[in-house]
């Protein structure tokens, strides 16, 4: 089976995501909140609870962001990247949760954009 997210592109240990809260900086959008830490390698970390609706609706944010990360995190500095659902995502685009990763990336980040 072709893995398009692989577990080497993903956080997997609660202390990798505590590192993240720790020392990383924080980035707030329209439809995403996002904790970012300069890191050697790129890696995306995703945090949605029941609150935010039933599990389809969950899947498909994981699924949107997945996809957005994975089509932009070559323009990117490595960071570990871990990413949290506002109440808005729900009516969210894919255009625009890809658009405002984006920019929250490069805002922390502070690369120009291209």
């Amino acid at each position: 089976m072709d893995k398009k997210f692989p577990k080497s592109a993903r956080l997997l240990r609660s202390h990798q995501y505590q590192e993240v809260a720790r020392r990383g900086q924080e980035a707030m959008g329209t439809f995403l909140k996002a904790r970012f830490l300069p890191a050697e390698e790129a890696k995306l970390g995703l945090v949605v609870s029941r609150r935010f609706g039933h599990a389809v609706y969950r899947n498909r944010f994981k699924r949107l962001v997945r996809e957005s990360y994975r089509l932009s995190v070559g323009n990117w500095p490595h960071c570990h990247l871990v990413v949290f659902p506002r109440s808005t995502a729900l009516q969210a685009t894919f255009d625009e949760i890809k658009t405002e990763l984006n920019q929250l990336v490069l805002q922390v980040l502070q690369v120009p954009a291209s």
